[in-house]
């Protein structure tokens, strides 16, 4: 499981569930600027944003372990955690 973004803030959830079933979660390796560089050198765009590179950077480091699945589901939308919480759509190039 990469360890980005809202796919790492809701992993207490995604772990148990899986874990539950008798799956094996593994965590992508800790965000660092080799994650990064290996994620922005496989993006064809430069004006793409810092969290789009790193998401990529994880998912290589995930295939470069072995793993046989990389869980990463598309999340448009998240209920508000706070009454006051201005906005619950994800970025739809990081999601």
């Amino acid at each position: 499981m990469p360890r980005v973004l809202n796919q790492f803030e809701n992993y207490p959830f995604w772990q148990t569930l899986f874990s539950e079933c008798g799956l094996q979660v593994e965590l992508s390796a800790p965000s660092s600027n080799a994650i990064y560089e290996q994620g922005a050198a496989a993006i064809m765009s430069e004006n793409l944003c810092f969290p789009a590179k790193l998401v990529s950077g994880h998912i290589f480091d995930l295939m470069a372990r072995g793993v046989d699945r990389i869980f990463y589901p598309m999340v448009f939308f998240e209920q508000k955690e706070f009454s006051d919480a201005d906005n619950c759509f994800n970025c739809p190039v990081v999601s």
